[in-house]
């Protein structure tokens, strides 16, 4: 479940006692606001954090040019949009761009480093659950705690709702009337799907160019624990707290 619908509509809490200095601007992911439907509730979140002013971009909900491979197929349209939502930021006057969605995140850091913008870009958890994270869980009775927080009817209850209002609104989109080819689209998207799987090793290696081409540094690793160490040695030095981790 994502991280503020969980927060907002399952544990019902907007205010988690976070506190961040600075004015922040939140960029609407592609993932988030067109699939899931979520939009207020991570400003309902932002809103709580003590020292924080958020300011609205003009064109909040505009793509930032990732998606995915489009990145990778199509690298100028994909750097002239983030250039178009580089000038929206800074029309904000803000010194953060927050968003709940990384590759957004890893898109954009890319862009202003190379266009030389000194905005830090931040995940959602990292400015409103760094709280939630510092609690000193007692992992010991990790195990213990998870059972009896299943157990409760109350988050029972509203697990259900979330998870059920999640596939109501699935349903709605794809309803015949509103989108009559969606078995057309779907067997579109699962071709591309394999002919990505099939060809992913040239992907990967034009992924990696276009990523060096705005600024960024692609880790290359062979299994998990290559992955743990180069993340390890990446945050260690930078004196890292929370490390976000989305699959998608």
């Amino acid at each position: 479940m994502e991280f503020s619908r969980f927060l907002t509509d399952v544990l019902r809490v907007e205010d988690v006692g976070a506190r961040f200095e600075g004015k922040v601007t939140y960029h609407d992911a592609c993932h988030s606001l067109r699939e899931l439907g979520i939009k207020d509730g991570p400003r309902r979140l932002l809103s709580h954090v003590q020292g924080l002013e958020l300011r609205e971009m003009d064109i909040p909900e505009e793509c930032c040019g990732f998606g995915g491979t489009f990145s990778v197929k199509f690298p100028g349209v994909s750097g002239g949009m983030a250039r178009t939502k580089i000038d929206s930021i800074l029309r904000t006057g803000a010194d953060t761009l927050v968003s709940a969605d990384s590759s957004c995140l890893m898109q954009m850091a890319g862009a202003m480093s190379k266009a030389g913008v000194p905005i830090r870009t931040m995940h959602l958890a990292e400015v409103a659950g760094e709280p939630l994270m510092s609690t000193g869980l007692d992992h010991e009775n990790f195990t213990g705690t998870i059972a009896t927080t299943l157990a409760d009817p109350h988050l029972q209850k509203a697990v259900y709702t979330a998870t059920g209002r999640l596939m109501s609104h699935r349903r709605s989109a794809i309803a015949p009337d509103l989108l009559p080819d969606y078995q057309e689209l779907r067997e579109q998207a699962r071709r591309v799907k394999l002919h990505t799987i099939e060809n992913l090793d040239w992907y990967l290696e034009e992924f990696e160019r276009n990523v060096v081409a705005h600024g960024g540094h692609v880790h290359w690793c062979r299994n998990a624990e290559e992955v743990a160490e180069t993340v390890l040695r990446i945050a260690r030095p930078r004196g890292v707290k929370l490390i976000v981790n989305q699959n998608r």
